[in-house]
């Protein structure tokens, strides 16, 4: 009887230490940072994303839209390329000086992307009033990005 009992409490001791340690491998601290970019490098990768974006841009409405439909598959392909160079660009790290800067892009870019999803759902809906104020803030928030991206020294995200 002295016997199960030990090995019971045996057993409760090892469960809390293995639970303890589940949370070990979750921590914020455990997942990798990206390396700091030189001034350089940053500026090379960002346009390279930038560059890849126009692409996707240009091959998704290389010709005109022949109805709804269509525009609305080429406005998903252009989404889908724009989250992706969204994503790629969250994995930078840029020099520090200018990390405050880069966030503030982030946000344009963002914008964009949100303004975008909300444009597709208009056009579904046939909202033609919220859609044209939509590529009214749109062409806002472009402008905004671009002299943001200069100011950064992203010449293909200025050209956007």
């Amino acid at each position: 009887m002295r016997r199960i009992a030990y090995l019971r409490w045996l057993a409760a001791v090892a469960a809390a230490f293995l639970f303890a340690g589940c949370g070990v491998l979750t921590k914020q601290e455990l997942q990798p940072t990206p390396q700091t970019l030189t001034h350089g490098r940053f500026v090379y990768l960002a346009d390279r994303t930038c560059r890849r974006d126009i692409r996707n841009t240009r091959r998704a409405f290389r010709r005109g839209p022949g109805n709804h439909e269509e525009y609305d598959k080429d406005l998903k392909a252009l989404l889908n390329g724009y989250e992706q160079a969204l994503f790629d660009l969250r994995g930078l790290a840029p020099p520090p000086s200018e990390a405050a800067e880069f966030r503030r892009l982030l946000a344009s870019f963002n914008l964009e992307d949100l303004y975008g999803h909300h444009l597709l759902q208009a056009g579904d809906q046939g909202q033609a009033k919220r859609v044209h104020t939509l590529f009214k803030k749109l062409d806002a928030t472009d402008k905004r990005l671009k002299s943001r991206a200069k100011a950064l020294g992203l010449h293909a995200c200025a050209q956007e």
